[in-house]
């Protein structure tokens, strides 16, 4: 039952649909509408009805805690269960966005990706090209390194066949499906991360292909393409959970799998990154789960990240919290504060900026008598090691997901929730944070420096700080890119700014201090460094560094700002490279975007910047033997 039991609900669904009966009990009532002799027209309006009780019957009972209030904008989103979703900045804006996906009431399947339009308000993306998807799991990344974010997706289509893509980024709210060759899963779990750290971000896929349970790495070759990685070998498994951090802080990725394998066994295994191209069981000895989720964070700010886990296990329920005891190995903190939930979502956020991370829990848990309870909860973090439960009220919902993000850009961390409610109602609600304290974004890093061996490079810097955050609990961001505007390394951030695309707890580097990235070619590279908070708030970026790689080792890159002038510049820019004979001229943006391009052909040049945005900028010259890179800004 455990197992199919999407299915199960599913089927029941459609059973009602085929009587031509839509029903909702609350309250000791039934109400039934005859759709199926209904007018157009009349199953619009009748539509329209349903969403507003929908909503009316998910409001009443409860006494909403004035820190988390339900915005009008949820009724505009895909109500759905067995759903995945997440905040994100696609269109880099400067806003969060957000893409919903799953199964809503009448058993349809809808995936949406909605516009932040400002006062509380989403207008949905239509011309995205999204399949509609169900039973899945999405994640957001920038694949291909052009500054801004794409999706990763799996699910069930509408004739419940799997399917997973990447869908590329390409503006303007347009998505283009690139085909790259994964196989096709539904009931699973994706996720992006660079386990090679040679700076493109590969896949960690786990589902059902219609035939067998599997869970594949595929490389990202650098070239919009991807390959299995045939030689690292995981158990398949559905109902999945994977969540990928450097818990051990060496510098790669590691990944915790949990789920349900085809012979009926539950999995929970932490996978540790030999750095090598390979992994290992970290034989850690954890409760065996499914039906279940896992969550990443460092909620005791000593510097390392530390797991919560939840789900079903044998014949019951758990919620354990594992401290991270800084040599590699995590131990079981004996705190009985958590609900004991599956079919669950975790997620760690300091939703009241007092610097620590508080735990949202929502799932549901079998009762002795057979009986079903649910449950929604946050925890606060006492500051201490322990947790107590903040009294927040929010109605209780399961098989669904959750996600923090500061949506309006206050300060605060917002909540968006998908699921099943207490009475098999499928929701999807955006919670907005009214409490007064707003958070104070970090410091940026200080001391970059860059040591090369070979082709390699490892990036190190100083430590930010901020008010809130212990300084040990920070986590880090970084970018790298080459001098012809080639990214290496995306931040998924804005650079110019710091705004993170998506509100991750942490970054690429994880809570380190340092980071190694393989594989480079011979050239002159800039890259930068964030820090990033327990409120999920990026800080700018810090003044960029750069290094050379030839066989000679490091060379210092060629910089002009005596002949480049003036700088910053509002309208012009004035190029004077002496005898030398320019050739071409370029501007390229901090994400390696190219804005202007320019022929010249002669030794002094004028650069017409009035069309060009506000910013930090990266001024490329050409001459018959060298390219001369400067940084300029442009008011």
């Amino acid at each position: 039952m455990l197992k199919t039991g999407w299915k199960y609900y599913k089927s029941l669904i459609t059973c009602l649909k085929n009587t031509g009966l839509y029903c909702i009990y609350r309250f000791k009532v039934l109400i039934l509408f005859d759709y199926k002799n209904m007018s157009n027209k009349k199953m619009k309006v009748m539509k329209k009805l349903l969403l507003l009780l929908n909503a009316l019957f998910f409001i009443s009972g409860y006494g909403f805690s004035q820190v988390f209030e339900p915005i009008d904008a949820s009724t505009s989103l895909p109500q759905v269960t067995f759903s995945q979703l997440s905040w994100v900045d696609y269109d880099n804006d400067g806003d969060l966005d957000v893409l919903v996906f799953g199964m809503e009431d009448a058993g349809s399947y809808k995936t949406g990706l909605f516009e932040n339009k400002g006062n509380d308000t989403f207008e949905e993306v239509t011309d995205a090209g999204f399949e509609n998807l169900g039973v899945g799991s999405c994640a957001w990344g920038d694949y291909d390194n052009d500054g801004d974010v794409d999706l990763l997706i799996q699910g069930a289509d509408s004739n419940i066949d799997p399917f997973t893509t990447v869908y590329r980024n390409d503006g303007s709210g347009i998505f283009t499906d690139i085909e790259p060759g994964i196989n096709q899963v539904y009931q699973g779990n994706e996720r992006w991360a660079d386990f090679n750290n040679d700076g493109y971000l590969d896949i960690l896929s786990a589902g059902f292909n219609g035939t067998d349970y599997e869970t594949k790495i595929y490389k990202n070759n650098g070239d919009g393409t991807f390959s299995e990685e045939a030689g690292i070998t995981l158990p398949g498994v559905i109902n999945s959970t994977v969540e990928w951090c450097d818990y051990d802080k060496d510098g790669d990725m590691d990944f915790i799998l949990m789920g349900d394998d085809i012979n009926g066994n539950f999995v929970t295994t932490l996978y540790k990154n030999n750095g090598d191209g390979t992994f290992e069981d970290s034989g850690m000895n954890f409760p065996q789960v499914f039906l279940s989720d896992a969550a990443w964070g460092d909620y005791n700010n000593d510097g390392y990240p530390d797991l919560v886990i939840a789900g079903f296990v044998y014949p019951g329920r758990i919620t354990n919290l594992y401290k991270n005891n800084g040599d590699g190995t995590l131990t079981l903190v004996d705190d009985s504060t958590f609900q004991k939930v599956s079919h669950c979502a975790l997620e760690w956020g300091d939703y009241d900026n007092d610097g620590d991370l508080d735990l949202f829990l929502a799932g549901t848990e079998e009762n002795d008598d057979g009986s079903w309870s649910y449950y929604t909860y946050i925890y606060d973090n006492n500051g201490n090691g322990t947790f107590q439960n903040s009294g927040i009220e929010l109605p209780p919902m399961f098989w669904g997901d959750a996600a923090w993000g500061d949506y309006n850009n206050d300060g605060k961390l917002d909540l968006i929730q998908t699921g099943y409610n207490e009475y098999y109602l499928a929701q999807t609600v955006i919670y907005k944070n009214t409490l007064d304290q707003a958070n104070t974004k970090p410091t940026a890093p200080s001391g970059l420096t860059a040591e090369i061996d070979s082709s390699s490079v490892t990036l190190s810097w100083n430590a930010a700080t901020d008010q809130e955050t212990p300084q040990d609990a920070l986590s880090y961001n970084i970018y790298l890119y080459k001098y012809n505007g080639d990214t290496i390394c995306p931040s998924n951030s804005i650079n110019s700014t710091g705004y993170r695309l998506t509100p991750t707890l942490m970054g690429n580097a994880c809570q380190n201090t340092s980071w190694k990235i393989n594989g480079l070619t011979d050239g002159t590279y800039f890259w930068s460094v964030q820090s990033i908070d327990n409120a999920l708030e990026g800080s700018e970026f810090a003044e960029e560094g750069s290094f050379t790689i030839d066989v000679t080792g490091i060379e210092t890159p060629v910089c002009i700002s005596s002949d480049v002038y003036p700088n910053p510049a509002k309208d012009n820019i004035n190029i004077n490279l002496g005898d030398l004979t320019i050739e071409k001229v370029s501007l390229t943006n901090v994400n390696g975007q190219t804005v202007l391009t320019k022929a010249v052909n002669a030794k002094s040049y004028n650069l017409n910047l009035q069309n060009i945005v506000p910013g930090v900028y990266f001024l490329k010259i050409k001459t018959a033997s060298d390219i001369f890179t400067e940084k300029v800004v442009k008011e």
